[in-house]
């Protein structure tokens, strides 16, 4: 009698064992994280801060900012992956990539001029160098290609090379790219092959001294210097006057000067002349979240940061298999002390 019942308490004891062991499903939550370049110590770092509403934007290190690693001031983001130049070694500037803890460098280019604007589009990471050009490299490494530049001008002639290169976007074909003291050019895009360049002075373009495009979903927003906010349009080549103006509303101190743009979901960031970090909900032109980090900000991306749930969070989203799989064996274990 006794050791039908050890039996079945051993049963039993695995049935509930099988419950508790079993994986609970992830509800794929995320948190958008702010990541940027700034000044905490003598040189530049990458910085990271949660951006939950009401959050006062603890900066996290992700790189080191002293001089023997020194950050260069642009930076970009993909799934997986953080992309910015620093001189590690000492030397010259590379290209590198690492985790979102900053672990796992590696170099995608070597030996490159530092870029002023970095972009991921696929599997691709495209950057400007001021004196140099529009390049890209493959995002798991390789050698450089030149886009537009010293020795492609895509039609513009030879006025091209001897000035600075700017930001960049690509948008429903046309790859539109600011270059100081010339404009803004626009140019037909076929996969890292421009062609058909020309200018696009739109009335008061060249007055706002653009500082950033990005592109989403169709949309191109204008970063600006002296535009107090920043602007959207869907076709830079129209007149600016037709564009959107997005106020920021951030303090006076701030002068509003929009420095560097990332733009993801629900959420809009950028930084200041001043060198703190804001961020507000997409469409609204009121600044909900002010996050002062540092005495200087330069290029900021956000990410998609995964939540890591508890039990106690997943509440009814437990997915019902398991739970179905666990009752199964307690009632094996039911029946089986029952014949016993």
């Amino acid at each position: 009698m006794l050791g039908k019942s050890i039996k079945t308490l051993i049963v039993a004891v695995l049935a509930f064992a099988t419950i508790s062991v079993l994986p609970v499903p992830a509800n794929a939550a995320t948190q958008p994280t702010a990541f940027y370049v700034a000044t905490m110590g003598s040189g530049l770092g990458i910085y990271k801060a949660t951006m939950n509403p009401g959050n006062t934007g603890v900066a996290q290190a992700v790189t080191s900012d002293t001089d023997t690693a020194h950050t260069y001031r642009s930076l970009a983001s993909d799934a997986t992956h953080l992309y910015f130049a620093d001189n590690f070694d000492g030397t010259n500037w590379d290209l590198v990539r690492t985790d979102f803890a900053g672990q796992n460098r590696s170099v995608i280019a070597a030996d490159i001029a530092a870029p002023e604007y970095i972009q991921v589009f696929g599997v691709s990471v495209y950057y400007t160098t001021w004196n140099g050009g529009l390049y890209w490299v493959p995002a798991g490494g390789g050698t450089p290609s030149e886009i537009l530049g010293q020795t492609n001008t895509a039609g513009l002639g030879n006025a091209i090379p001897s000035n600075g290169f700017g930001p960049f976007s690509f948008s429903n074909g046309k790859l539109y790219i600011d270059i100081y003291t010339v404009g803004l050019v626009e140019a037909d895009w076929s996969f890292n092959n421009p062609y058909n360049a020309h200018y696009i002075h739109p009335n008061g373009y060249d007055a706002l001294s653009v500082t950033d495009l990005v592109t989403v979903d169709g949309t191109i927003y204008v970063g600006s210097w002296n535009g107090v906010g920043y602007y959207s349009t869907t076709n830079l080549a129209t007149d600016v006057s037709t564009w959107t103006h997005v106020n920021t509303e951030v303090p006076t101190q701030h002068s509003g000067l929009v420095y560097r743009l990332s733009i993801s979901g629900n959420y809009t960031l950028y930084s200041t002349s001043q060198g703190d970090l804001f961020t507000h909900a997409a469409g609204n032109t009121g600044n909900t979240v002010p996050t002062p980090a540092n005495s200087q900000s330069f290029d900021v991306t956000i990410v998609e940061m995964p939540v890591a749930e508890s039990l106690a969070n997943t509440g009814s989203d437990l997915n019902l298999l398991w739970i179905s799989l666990g009752l199964l064996a307690v009632g094996g274990a039911l029946t089986l002390r029952r014949k016993n």
